[in-house]
């Protein structure tokens, strides 16, 4: 079965995209049902205030299911710059270069929204995911060992400066 890319933002997105994240990070990590509930909340929120000309809503669908979720918040809070968000893969076609496709297309698009400053925060032990941020430009700049899901996991924040022109992968 094919996957397809779309950029709308629909509401009906966000229950795929909190249940994209309960199977990864609750049932793998261990991160409990407060995560789910922040999740839930925050999503809703940036449906709610997204705005089509600043912000990037990316999902993967495969038939009717949504596998695979990117989203760059821009009109949320803007000392974040555009803040890269809820990107996750479903573990059914995780490894088949979705996330790594994902990845490039929300790039492209902030270069050419010429959002030089990209950031996001990730969680320690995430390799996959951090060898990816690595490979398109991103930078550690701190990391904690606070760890509000009690599931062994200290939080990183990753930046990515440069010029709209320069090129967005190594």
């Amino acid at each position: 079965m094919t996957l397809e890319l779309r950029t709308d933002a629909r509401s009906d997105y966000a229950t795929g995209i909190v249940q994209l994240h309960k199977e990864y990070y609750v049932d793998q990590w261990g991160f409990g049902d407060a995560f789910v509930e922040r999740i839930t909340e925050h999503v809703a929120s940036f449906i709610d205030r997204f705005d089509a000309g600043k912000d990037l809503m990316l999902t993967a669908h495969q038939g009717d299911a949504l596998v695979g979720s990117l989203i760059m918040d821009v009109s949320g809070d803007p000392s974040k710059g555009a803040y890269l968000r809820w990107f996750i893969v479903s573990e059914r076609v995780r490894g088949a270069g979705l996330g790594a496709h994902m990845m490039q297309f929300a790039m492209d698009w902030c270069a050419q929204k010429n959002y030089d400053y990209r950031t996001l925060s990730t969680y320690g032990g995430l390799k996959a995911a951090r060898s990816l941020y690595d490979r398109h430009g991103f930078k550690l700049v701190s990391e904690t060992r606070t760890d509000p899901w009690n599931a062994g996991v200290g939080e990183q924040i990753l930046e990515w400066r440069g010029h709209p022109k320069d090129s967005d992968a190594a």
